[in-house]
């Protein structure tokens, strides 16, 4: 288990070469830090991730708690020492079907809630765990200053970062992310996609380098996918679809597909501006049947994160909001880890966690 943790942190020297050009073009004071669990989980959603998580015993939960926690530590030492106010946000879910995106595909996360269900021996190890590490998990961020654990329950959990951004703005937002589909904050306003890999290296993907990112990833050979706008990348993720989320892709168009059709857009047109490569690319679509073009109309309204959030219900944005709670208790943190029977086999780093916390309350909360 903790090596799959390990390899999301981002050593920070690479972090410092990586964030140079954003933190020297600008006066920076605070940044949003998103960590997206609910990725990280489905990566354990696997016959040898279950046998990982059987072996580490009863304790499992408690060091599956650690390493998220320590995850967020490692994020938060990097932004002190850069002198920066940071707030951390894990998110993740725990609905097991209603979400709002099924009114526009109507199996969506059909994978996800087979994966979570309790009679799934595949993944009955990782469910267990994580079930049990949610509730204590929430707890226990209450009483670190700016660490929060979401759960967005019916709402897809990548939007997120784009509600924070929106309610509870900072200088940058970086989203920690190996999710196709969070690649789209690359597009938006003061947000950067950090990519942890061991493969490809540790990358972080703006709007200027999304499509040289993409390139490598799905493999994609042509003479001009890096002057393409990066906008397009919505558009082609509507089309593509996403397999983790049940989203399907449209008929018979997948990643080399609609990027030849686009070099020969770029060939056959000297206009190249967003709006002709998006008619074109609709057209092609739209030639497939009107079936086939409601189906990416559908997925394109369900991957953007824009429109989830313009879509959100007023209770819905309140439920997340909510769970945004500060109860500084540094004592009972450090109480929690020295105990035996709670952290002291798998140490939460309290140090990094709260660098820049308050004078903490006396408070006894732990009952694990």
């Amino acid at each position: 288990m903790d090596i799959h943790f390990n390899a999301m942190k981002i050593k920070f020297d690479e972090l410092n070469e990586l964030t140079k050009p954003i933190l020297q073009s600008r006066h920076m004071d605070t940044v949003n830090i998103f960590i997206n669990l609910d990725d990280i989980n489905s990566r354990f959603k696997n016959v040898k991730s279950n046998q990982e998580f059987q072996c580490c015993g009863a304790g499992a939960f408690k060091q599956y708690i650690s390493n998220v926690f320590n995850l967020a530590a490692h994020y938060r030492q990097w932004a002190f020492r850069k002198g920066l106010s940071s707030k951390i946000y894990i998110y993740y879910t725990t609905a097991m079907g209603g979400f709002t995106s099924k009114v526009f595909v109507y199996d969506y996360r059909k994978r996800y809630i087979e994966d979570c269900d309790t009679n799934n021996s595949k993944c009955f190890y990782v469910n267990n765990t994580i079930d049990s590490a949610n509730s204590y998990m929430k707890q226990i961020s209450e009483y670190i200053d700016g660490v929060y654990i979401i759960d967005t329950k019916s709402e897809e959990p990548s939007v997120l970062p784009y509600l924070i951004a929106m309610e509870r703005p900072a200088d940058w937002n970086f989203v920690l992310s190996k999710d196709r589909v969070d690649l789209q904050y690359a597009l938006y306003d003061k947000f950067s996609v950090l990519y942890p890999s061991t493969v490809y290296g540790a990358k972080l993907i703006n709007s200027a380098d999304l499509w040289d990112f993409v390139a490598m990833k799905e493999s994609i050979v042509s003479p001009y996918v890096c002057h393409y706008d990066p906008r397009l990348y919505l558009t082609i993720l509507g089309v593509v679809g996403d397999v983790r989320r049940s989203v399907p892709k449209v008929k018979r168009i997948g990643w080399k597909s609609i990027f030849d059709y686009l070099d020969e857009i770029w060939e056959k047109n000297k206009d190249h501006s967003i709006y002709t490569m998006i008619d074109a690319l609709e057209d092609k679509i739209q030639s497939k049947g009107s079936d086939v073009y409601e189906s990416f109309n559908n997925n394109l309204m369900a991957l953007s994160m824009k429109s989830r959030y313009e879509s959100m219900s007023k209770i819905n944005k309140e439920y997340i909001l909510m769970q945004m709670t500060d109860m500084i208790d540094l004592e009972s943190l450090n109480q929690m880890n020295r105990d035996p029977a709670l952290f002291a086999n798998w140490p939460i780093n309290i140090a990094f966690l709260t660098e820049q916390t308050g004078k903490p309350k006396n408070k006894n909360i732990w009952n694990i």
